[in-house]
């Protein structure tokens, strides 16, 4: 294939249908994030995006359920009230560093982990 390899350093939007307004929805969250509501922040793609309990985009309308992960999640680890998601199915380390760009300076609070998965959509 003769395509140029996109740079995974450089931040660049997704182009999915509703990802702007889920960011916009994931940044409204984070200017409200405040000590003991965002103390986990969870960063990645559809997997830690189904943890938080909503897909946000990918062939669905924005908010839609996706509640299987998330319940067990929350039943194991009784985390979720205390976590910001920052995800997205189909996400590249590229969507991932723009979304940080946009999202994180609106935060007020300092969370006590971040948890990163990425990578993982850039593989073919």
């Amino acid at each position: 294939c003769d395509a140029p390899i996109a740079d995974p350093s450089e931040p660049r939007p997704n182009y999915q249908l509703n990802f702007k307004e889920c960011k916009d929805r994931q940044r409204a969250a984070a200017e409200k994030c405040g000590p003991g509501h965002c103390d986990l922040i969870f960063v990645g793609d559809s997997i830690f995006e189904r943890l938080g309990g909503e897909q946000c985009y990918l062939l669905l309308p924005p908010g839609v359920p996706v509640l299987g992960m998330h319940k067990a999640f929350n039943e194991t680890f009784n985390l979720a009230s205390h976590s910001l998601f920052l995800a997205g199915s189909g996400d590249t380390t590229q969507q991932t560093m723009y979304a940080m760009d946009e999202i994180l300076p609106v935060m007020t609070h300092s969370p006590k982990a971040f948890l990163v998965m990425v990578g993982t959509n850039n593989i073919g």
